[in-house]
């Protein structure tokens, strides 16, 4: 879809726009970056909605299945990580490829990336995609970006693991879209599920995405909805899937499995529309 290089030169207006106030603790001025696009929303409530996405650089989970490993797999140690914690049977699934940090991931300050959003917005997309990666591991530098996005009027969607705490984060205006991760990601249980964080965005209104491989996965949410008491409207199970046969194929089953236990069906129309493409 939409994608703009960021420019060389800031206008004097964004500068003032964007420079936060000093206080005894200079937040951090830079963050990660893998990519700015503008696209459709593709999963969770706000499915369909014209959005631009931010997604930022590195991740504290290596999910075996996940499909944006180049926000994170730059090394050959990480590859070895996520390999050593899938069975045999499923590596043959797995993208080996092992990216370039210094090609995927770009340093750019909080002005850079607002004045890209702003320019991708075409001044009538009014929604905002924050995801990665974790975006929340950089947190401190998100602030400012954010609360001067919330001024202009947009509403912020922020896609997380559900790991690290939303501490900070204004109460109006962003919405927390959370997937705790289940075994199939092949993470430690102490690693993936945090009782306390996910009790937190439970309070914040998040909702909650949950992908899902087979049946036992099921069982799984079940437990974790009973776990952190989060009401079952509220919780969207997604079929895992990178191409659309095996998208369609888990879907289906899902969508009456979804009937079955009183959750929310999300499919991931991206995929469905354009394929496993990056920047859509």
């Amino acid at each position: 879809m939409y994608a703009l290089r960021l420019s060389n030169t800031t206008s004097r207006i964004f500068q003032r726009l964007f420079t936060t106030t000093t206080t005894t603790t200079t937040p951090p001025t830079l963050l990660r970056v893998s990519e700015i696009f503008a696209s459709v929303q593709g999963e969770g409530p706000f499915l369909g909605r014209p959005s631009v996405f931010l997604r930022l650089a590195l991740c504290n989970l290596q999910c075996a299945y996940c499909d944006t490993k180049y926000t994170w797999l730059f090394e050959e140690e990480k590859q070895q990580q996520v390999l050593a914690r899938v069975r045999e049977k499923q590596r043959d699934k797995l993208d080996l490829k092992v990216y370039q940090k210094s090609a995927e991931v770009r340093n750019l300050s909080v002005v850079d990336v607002a004045k890209t959003v702003l320019d991708l917005s075409q001044g009538h997309i009014r929604s905002i995609v924050l995801t990665g990666g974790e975006p929340l591991i950089q947190r401190a530098a998100l602030y400012s970006l954010l609360e001067s996005l919330l001024k202009k009027g947009y509403h912020i969607e922020v896609e997380t693991n559900g790991t690290i705490r939303p501490s900070g984060f204004p109460i109006e205006g962003i919405h927390f879209n959370v997937s705790p991760k289940l075994s199939n990601s092949f993470q430690p249980f102490e690693k993936r599920i945090h009782r306390q964080v996910l009790q937190e965005f439970l309070n914040r209104d998040a909702i909650f995405k949950f992908v899902i491989t087979q049946e036992k996965d099921i069982t799984e949410v079940n437990n974790l909805v009973e776990l952190v008491q989060i009401p079952r409207e509220r919780v969207y199970l997604m079929p895992e899937g990178t191409d659309i046969e095996t998208l369609h194929s888990r879907g289906r089953w899902l969508a009456t499995e979804c009937i079955r236990h009183g959750f929310r069906y999300s499919h991931r129309l991206h995929i469905d529309l354009w394929g496993n493409r990056r920047g859509i």
